[in-house]
């Protein structure tokens, strides 16, 4: 009879419902990844219901965690900075969701299962059972504290209420600058630039524009010498890669640059401005995650059209087509 009853008791036990369905944009974090440290901080669940909705993915270097309830309520939304690894993802967003289960307080308790009695036999009186005192509500008036693990993000929130939900960014803003060196194939040259970047949520892509400045570049024209600087608009579209800590990103656009050639050391100087419109393409690697994000950056422009510069009565000379960018820049992240 005992062994009947062991089999028939573990027959009936039922898995224990699911209280967030977790969906993930990417696999890092995974939606399995972060279910699975969901599950460690939540326990078994309460009596079956509809899950609530959870949403995790990377939003440039932040990490973005949602949460909805059956109805489609917003629970929460909130974006956090993105650890260095996926395991660091997958605990921060657990935690985050933990804490707004939580403050629900609308799960029931998990139950405790206790192992089956025998059968009593014929020769044992039955026992009296004395009915359990009634077990008073928790009580509502704070929540219950949030889990936490050293280095895990706080959520704040009022007490016992739900967490102000954050309207959702759709397209992200940032601005820079760099320092650079241009390199033709006569002299080098002091250049610097100014730069917006648009890109929406989730996107690797992204769209630039910006002013670029290059300083004086001097060759030498029988008998004297010429020298010519440009400055101008530069639009470009951008393709964006994480690497672990670091930020790989290719760009490739247009400059549209006004040409300013002078002669010097003549007996009567001269010069002149073109309109002189180029392609500009370059590699970026860079520290993402912080405020002011640090970058490297190797790049080239390309002049097809034929500048020359010509004494008269003297020699001429065509200038480079050819200018190599080498320097160093920052870009400050997520503008308001």
């Amino acid at each position: 009879m005992l062994l009947l009853a062991l089999i028939l008791g573990a027959l009936t036990l039922k898995p224990a419902p699911e209280m967030v369905t977790v969906r993930a944009a990417g696999d890092c974090p995974s939606a399995a990844a972060v279910r699975e440290r969901l599950g460690k901080l939540l326990g078994a669940g309460g009596a079956a219901r509809t899950p609530d909705l959870a949403d995790v993915g990377l939003v440039g270097s932040s990490l973005s965690i949602s949460l909805r309830r059956a109805s489609g309520e917003v629970v929460g939304e909130k974006q956090i900075a993105a650890g260095a690894g996926c395991a660091a993802r997958a605990e921060s967003a657990a935690i985050v969701l933990a804490a707004w289960e939580a403050q629900l307080g609308d799960h029931a308790a998990p139950e405790l299962v206790s192992p089956l009695a025998p059968a009593p036999s014929a020769d044992t009186p039955p026992a009296t059972e004395t009915p359990a005192p009634p077990v008073p509500p928790p009580a509502r008036s704070s929540p219950p504290p949030t889990p936490s693990r050293p280095g895990a993000p706080t959520v704040m929130s009022k007490a016992g209420g739900t967490p102000p939900a954050a309207l959702p960014r759709r397209w992200h803003l940032s601005a820079g600058g760099s320092l650079l060196a241009s390199i033709d194939a006569d002299d080098t040259a002091l250049a610097a630039t100014a730069e917006a970047a648009l890109s929406r949520a989730g996107s690797p892509l992204a769209f630039g524009a910006g002013a670029m400045f290059v300083s004086s570049h001097a060759v030498s024209v029988s008998p004297g010498i010429g020298s010519w600087r440009r400055f101008g608009l530069v639009l470009d579209g951008r393709w964006r890669a994480d690497l672990g800590t670091l930020r790989l990103e290719a760009r490739a656009g247009a400059a549209l640059t006004l040409l300013t050639i002078s002669g010097s050391a003549l007996a009567q100087n001269g010069g002149g401005d073109a309109f002189d419109p180029g392609a500009v393409a370059g590699l970026r690697l860079g520290i993402p995650g912080g405020p002011a994000n640090p970058w490297v950056e190797i790049g080239a422009t390309i002049w097809p059209r034929r500048q020359t510069l010509q004494v008269r009565g003297g020699a001429a000379t065509d200038l480079p087509s050819v200018d190599v960018l080498v320097g160093v820049g920052f870009s400050l992240e997520h503008l308001p």
